[in-house]
């Protein structure tokens, strides 16, 4: 399989060969398959979709609700302003979990594992 090292791409094909000591060889070079990322990254994005619809949707009804513009209302009554704001904070970890897993995709991190998998 050493037959592989040129199909390198050159910086790796360089640095394997700084690693080598006087007598060793290569038994295995290659380089995983791209497209499993692509769909490890899709799956991560596919998710964050639904997520994010659901988060957003759950951050603006309280949002609404602190506005006034949405009343929130609890058997019948209106919600009071110290439970609007209640539900309106504890809307923003989803939303800021949602913000993150949308952004994993097109990270700096993605896009290097990308790049190194070709």
């Amino acid at each position: 399989m050493a037959r592989d090292i040129p199909n390198l791409p050159a910086e790796l094909r360089t640095a394997l060969n700084a690693e080598l000591q006087v007598g060793e060889r290569v038994l295995y070079a290659g380089q995983p398959n791209w497209r499993a990322e692509w769909g490890k990254l899709l799956a991560i994005l596919l998710f964050g979709l639904g997520w994010s619809a659901i988060a957003f949707m759950f951050f603006g009804m309280s949002l609404g609700g602190l506005l006034g513009i949405v009343p929130l209302n609890s058997n019948g009554k209106p919600a009071g302003f110290g439970m609007n704001i209640f539900i309106f904070v504890f809307s923003l970890p989803f939303v800021a979990i949602g913000c993150a897993v949308l952004a994993v995709p097109f990270s700096a991190f993605a896009s290097r594992a990308i790049r190194y998998t070709r």
